[in-house]
């Protein structure tokens, strides 16, 4: 994208919507703004964007109906030239800072729009190992003022609200929810680690329910000396088998099939427990950077050593 300035231009030269300018400049909000530029010499504060070349409107449209309003000749515009994909992204991103019926419409199509922008740009700006759909909500979380969280759960508010209003359309397939904390590792790549847990996990929360049910019945019964002695054995063991439920994938191999029959720390299984993670070295724990994984000893790129970049007889 570059930026080409600011110019005067005329009002009918603007290639717009003009249906939809004049729908705008009867909203109340937009009669507000109108009158809000009259008290400031008729003109805006901020221009609106014009694409280059062509006089196409990018983003202003709410500006452009109040300026309707006071039937304005000439006006000034940032004009800049760019691609189909970067206009968009440009137009997304400021919707996202102005009044809108449907915020979660507003957010799920700008990251849309990032996730092209992105993805046409060759995955440059995005760090080593991580998604382009969670670059492109960061970067939509950081523009909006809200968590990552917040623009997830807007996309599957729009996704549900689009599927209601179109119930011939195709069900969209659920989003993969990680059950464990990948440290780094894509989706992706951690899918077929998590499902591999979940049974593990499922089995343990089954039993940990039951352990508790006999804590409290247990709980009723008169403490003499033996009955503390059974309610602090089940204690126990509700607490040892709870420790076992696994939390993380495996911080040395990060599931890595090349390096997972060989990993003392997962033992093969491929993902930890909370206490074991604990014990690895930060630096295999530290997700503010690309992931490491311990080969022989020593630290290497988890893309790298996933692409197969070992030395012969590798071990986690």
């Amino acid at each position: 994208m570059k930026w080409l300035g600011y110019r005067q231009i005329k009002f009918t030269s603007v290639r717009a919507d003009h249906a939809e300018i004049r729908r705008r400049s009867k909203q109340a909000h937009v009669t507000d703004l109108a009158a809000n530029i009259r008290e400031h010499g008729d003109e805006l504060i901020h221009a609106p964007t014009v694409r280059m070349p062509g006089n196409v409107l990018l983003c202003g449209r709410d500006r452009m109906a109040a300026l309707l309003l006071l039937k304005a000749k000439r006006l000034w515009v940032r004009l800049c030239d760019c691609t189909d994909i970067e206009a968009a992204d440009l137009e997304a991103s400021e919707n996202v800072h102005r009044r809108a019926d449907s915020r979660s419409d507003v957010l799920a199509r700008a990251v849309r729009a990032k996730e092209q922008l992105l993805t046409a740009q060759g995955g440059t700006v995005v760090p080593p190992m991580q998604s382009v759909k969670a670059e492109a909500r960061k970067a939509v979380a950081r523009d909006a003022g809200v968590s990552t969280d917040a623009v997830r759960k807007a996309e599957q508010r729009s996704a549900e609200k689009a599927a209601a209003d179109d119930p011939f359309a195709a069900a969209a397939e659920p989003e993969f929810v990680p059950n464990l904390k990948l440290l780094g590792v894509p989706i992706e790549e951690g899918r077929a680690t998590c499902e591999m847990a979940s049974h593990q996990q499922a089995a343990i929360d089954e039993a940990d329910k039951y352990l508790r049910l006999a804590q409290a019945a247990l709980k009723r019964l008169e403490l003499n000396t033996a009955m503390q002695q059974l309610y602090a054995d089940v204690h126990r063991v509700a607490s040892r088998v709870r420790s076992h439920r696994p939390e993380s994938i495996c911080p040395w191999c990060k599931h890595i099939p090349a390096l997972v029959g060989n990993c003392s720390g997962c033992q093969t299984m491929g993902y930890v427990t909370e206490e074991q993670a604990r014990n690895a070295p930060r630096e295999l724990l530290d997700t503010n950077f690309a992931p490491v994984v311990a080969v022989n000893g020593a630290f290497r790129l988890y893309a790298d050593a996933l692409a197969g970049n070992l030395p012969k007889g590798s071990a986690a």
